[in-house]
């Protein structure tokens, strides 16, 4: 999958991450989402940036991950946000303030491969997997509306399972939304 990425020249990848943020700022105002988890880009994945230009005409919070104790906690997103490189070599919120994923209407998440089915691979971690778990089975639990942001090169046949992967509701790709 690394080597398909590195196919996407600058110029395709920009085009691209454009189409993709639009298509999903069309799908944070269609269901009215309020409050929108999102990641802070690597050089291989979908540049997002633009889908925060909707925060302030649409009213939308916007969080990221951080990883603590071996699962993701969500902190807001804002113009005072400092950040710190990672393990893993991502940016990540210095605070750690979290909002309860309940609170969280819409969940963008990278990935490193994605299939018809909605199966997703991430990077190997299981954060996200282990992280929506736990919420599927609290008290009050209502559905998790997880979004794959993923660049069409990167649709494989079938990405392989474990009983513990958690499929996405949808996926953006610069040719559009598909819901699961």
């Amino acid at each position: 999958m690394a080597d398909r990425l590195r196919e996407l020249s600058l110029s395709e990848r920009e085009k691209h991450s454009k189409k993709i943020c639009s298509y999903a700022q069309k799908l944070i105002v269609s269901l009215k989402a309020k409050n929108v988890a999102l990641y802070i880009s690597t050089k291989s994945e979908v540049g997002i940036e633009k889908i925060i230009e909707c925060r302030k005409a649409r009213n939308i919070n916007f969080y990221v991950p951080k990883v603590k104790n071996n699962k993701l906690i969500f902190i807001e997103l804002t113009k005072k946000t400092k950040f710190k490189l990672n393990k893993y070599n991502i940016f990540e919120p210095l605070t750690t303030k979290q909002t309860p994923i309940s609170k969280i209407d819409l969940f963008l998440t990278p990935l490193l491969a994605y299939d018809q089915k909605g199966r997703r691979l991430g990077k190997g971690g299981g954060y996200y997997d282990r992280t929506f778990k736990k919420a599927i089975f609290s008290p009050g639990y209502r559905r998790i509306r997880l979004v794959g942001i993923a660049f069409g090169i990167q649709k494989v046949k079938k990405v392989p399972t474990d009983l513990w992967d958690i499929n996405l509701w949808a996926l953006i790709n610069e040719m559009g939304l598909t819901k699961h």
